[in-house]
């Protein structure tokens, strides 16, 4: 449904292959994202594709993205919240870590040549995706969990 290149790249080096990558720009992609709501579907078809991958192939790829976005999306906000009560709301400051991880990214961009409003969207947007693809890997266990074939996750309107 979704992450054809990496499970193909997983199976051709399990096979023995190497994978080689041209610097060279060989084509264009046109997503044709223009809404938050369309960003937001193929972000949870990505954590579905994670997902998906890591339990194929447990490849480090998939499973540092997969470790990543269970981490961000689901297991601190749950902690934080979840503690709250027992810890007299002391856990909340764990949510901290959004605003430094936001900061962490931010610096990383704007070192790599990003403009600085770009670098803060780029940072804003990675930290929002944990959510959406902790939502596709629920998908994905749940359409897994009741033995139904996991459907296709569209983005864009069909022409």
């Amino acid at each position: 449904m979704a992450g054809e290149e990496p499970e193909l790249c997983a199976r051709l080096r399990k096979a023995g292959g190497r994978i080689w990558r041209l610097e060279a720009d060989m084509a264009r992609h046109d997503a044709d994202i223009t809404r938050f709501g369309q960003w937001w579907k193929r972000m949870v078809r990505g954590g579905h594709a994670y997902t998906e991958g890591f339990l194929l192939h447990r490849e480090p790829r998939e499973a540092r993205a997969v470790a990543s976005f269970l981490a961000w999306g689901l297991l601190l906000p749950l902690v934080a919240l979840a503690g709250a009560w027992w810890s007299a709301g002391w856990s909340l400051l764990l949510l901290v870590l959004y605003p430094l991880q936001l900061l962490r990214i931010w610096h990383r961009e704007r070192a790599a040549g990003r403009e600085n409003r770009l670098a803060l969207a780029q940072a804003f947007f990675m930290l929002v995706t944990k959510f959406a693809q902790v939502v596709g890997m629920g998908r994905f266990i749940l359409s897994r969990f009741l033995g139904r074939q996991p459907r296709l996750i569209e983005y864009k309107a069909s022409t």
